[in-house]
């Protein structure tokens, strides 16, 4: 017990430090910094919202009317793949909810790919036949529903090819 109450209060003095507080202050300034990163993580989130509505809006800025909306962008290793290609999917069925987007981001050596009907469109939209079209150039594999579907691969160089020949399966509704 005492090796145990030792070694808790080198814990707590190295933790009191490592903040500039003291020991009774550290538990108020620890709840503190959880206070500032809740803050920074809302503010991230917002961020990151209004990038992909920027990036979706102008990729359908280039055609209002398409069946497809198509948009590859490429993120550092501080953003998480996953959480860009949300964005970008719920930016695309809020800006385009008639449309099917291809989306693909590529970070470092991997590729990405989303295939999304928007919520407007019948029933009877698969873009998993487009997605198979567009696995192979990035060397990829994937799945999905009917309405949705992704993949990755390790050739992010072929991304555009990828995006490219999964609109031309789209948009002769193969």
């Amino acid at each position: 017990a005492s090796e145990l109450a030792q070694w808790a209060v080198a814990e707590i003095d190295s933790l009191a430090a490592g903040f500039s507080a003291a020991r009774a202050d550290l538990a108020p300034r620890i709840d503190a910094l959880r206070g500032e990163v809740r803050a920074a993580r809302a503010a991230a989130h917002a961020a990151l919202g209004t990038w992909a509505e920027r990036c979706v809006s102008e990729a359908r800025a280039v055609d209002p009317a398409a069946r497809v909306v198509k948009l590859a962008v490429e993120v550092g290793d501080g953003l998480h793949v996953h959480d860009a290609l949300t964005a970008l999917a719920q930016s695309a069925s809020a800006i385009a909810p008639n449309a099917i987007a291809v989306l693909g981001v590529r970070q470092g050596e991997r590729a990405q790919l989303l295939l999304q009907a928007g919520p407007e469109l019948a029933s009877g939209v698969d873009v998993r036949p487009a997605l198979a079209a567009a696995l192979p150039l990035i060397e990829g594999r994937g799945g999905g529903k009917p309405d949705r579907a992704q993949g990755s691969g390790s050739q992010p160089a072929q991304l555009h090819k990828a995006l490219e020949a999964a609109a031309t399966v789209l948009q002769e509704g193969r």
